[in-house]
């Protein structure tokens, strides 16, 4: 039944419809973030960081998938731009601890507001928008299970 499902045919492959819809979701955050000077990766630290302020970079990766050489730079560029500001623990000098600003914090209402009135065009209601969500998320859990085997 899979093999009739799949086609030679681009426009036909749920990968290609995939990739293509991060794409245009690429540009839809881009086009949102960009009065804030904020990448798409950037606004997802900072969602990260409003659910939990004081997180480790460690803590910051997880919780993003995420490795700190991709993160520290990031990170940085963040601090530079005043939205967050980096520490060692007190507790534990090999951590660095990422803290909101307070124009982290003062912003959120504001770029959180820019994100949902685009994806309101995305999904017509709240219902809707949960569904999708889960059902990529159950995509992406299996297609991870695959990518993970020995035997691909």
């Amino acid at each position: 039944m899979v093999r009739e499902m799949i086609r030679q045919v681009v426009s036909e492959q749920l990968c290609f419809a995939i990739y293509n819809a991060q794409k245009e979701f690429s540009r839809m955050y881009t086009a949102a973030l960009e009065p804030y000077h904020l990448t798409y990766t950037q606004y997802l630290a900072l969602l990260v960081l409003w659910e939990n302020d004081q997180r480790s970079i460690t803590e910051i990766g997880e919780a993003l998938s995420l490795d700190s050489g991709t993160l520290t730079p990031m990170i940085k560029r963040m601090e530079q731009n005043g939205f967050v500001t980096r520490a060692r623990s007190q507790t534990d000098e090999r951590k660095v601890v990422v803290s909101l600003t307070s124009k982290a914090k003062e912003s959120k209402e504001a770029i959180l507001s820019k994100v949902t009135s685009c994806l309101a065009v995305v999904t017509e209601d709240e219902e809707n928008y949960f569904d999708l969500l889960n059902q990529i998320n159950q995509l992406a859990k299996k297609v991870g299970g695959i990518s993970n085997e020995k035997s691909l």
